[in-house]
C-alpha cells in the first residue's frame, strides 16, 4: 500500500469516527423527566391471591430472620 493511500485510508476513518462523536450526545435535563421515561419492565404483572399472600408470608418470616 503506498503511503498515500494509507493517509487516505486513516483520514476516511477518522471522518467517520468524527461524524459518529457528534451522534452519541444526550438530549440535555429533557431526558431525565420522570413522567417520559420508559420503565423497563413495564409494571403490570399480574399475580395471583394465593401467590401473592404466600409470597408475602415468605417476605415477613425472611423480614424477622434479618
Amino acid at each position: 500500500m503506498r503511503l498515500s493511500s494509507k493517509f487516505t485510508l486513516i483520514f476516511v476513518y477518522l471522518v467517520f469516527l468524527g461524524r459518529g462523536v457528534g451522534t452519541v450526545q444526550a438530549d440535555g435535563p429533557s431526558d431525565n423527566l420522570p413522567d417520559q421515561v420508559r420503565r423497563i419492565p413495564q409494571l403490570g404483572i399480574d399475580v395471583p391471591d394465593n401467590q401473592r399472600q404466600q409470597l408475602q408470608a415468605e417476605l415477613k418470616a425472611l423480614e424477622v430472620d434479618l
